[in-house]
C-alpha cells in the first residue's frame, strides 16, 4: 500500500509538471504568434510625418502627383490597420513613406532644373551681350 500511494504522488507531480509544460508552451506560441504581426503603427507614423514635412517645404508645387499618391497610399493603410490587417498596412505604410520620400526627391530634382534653366538663359543673355557690343569697347 506504501507503493501505490508513492506512485499516486509521482503520478500526480508527472501530470501536474505536464500542465504546467503545456500551459507555459502555449503562452509562448501566442506570444510568438502576435510578435510575428507587429503594428504598422511606426510606419504610419513614418509615412505621416514625411507626407507633413513634404507641405511644409511645398513639395507639391513641384510633384503633386507623387505627394497626392502619398496620401492615397497612407489612407488605404490607415484602412487596412483599422480592419486588422497589419501586414497590408505595413505594406501600404512603407510605400506611402517611400512615395514621399520620392515626392522630394523629385521636387529637389525639378528645383534643380529650373535653376539650371535660369543660369543658362543668364549666359545666353551675355553672350548676346557681348557680341552687341562694339569693336572699339572690347
Amino acid at each position: 500500500m506504501v507503493l501505490s500511494e508513492q506512485a499516486k504522488r509521482e503520478g500526480n507531480r508527472f501530470y501536474f509538471a505536464l500542465v504546467v509544460t503545456c500551459i507555459i508552451f502555449v503562452v509562448i506560441l501566442i506570444g510568438g504568434c502576435a510578435a510575428s504581426q507587429p503594428s504598422p503603427l511606426k510606419s504610419i507614423w513614418a509615412a505621416e510625418a514625411t507626407i507633413a514635412r513634404a507641405e511644409r517645404a511645398r513639395v507639391n508645387l513641384h510633384a503633386p502627383s507623387e505627394l497626392n499618391q502619398a496620401r492615397q497610399i497612407l489612407s488605404r493603410a490607415r484602412l487596412a490597420m483599422s480592419k486588422e490587417r497589419n501586414k497590408d498596412a505595413e505594406q501600404m505604410a512603407q510605400q506611402s513613406l517611400a512615395t514621399a520620400q520620392l515626392a522630394f526627391i523629385k521636387a529637389e530634382l525639378r528645383k534643380a532644373e529650373k535653376i539650371n534653366e535660369d543660369l543658362r538663359n543668364d549666359i545666353e543673355q551675355l553672350n548676346h551681350s557681348i557680341k552687341t557690343i562694339p569693336d572699339g569697347n572690347k
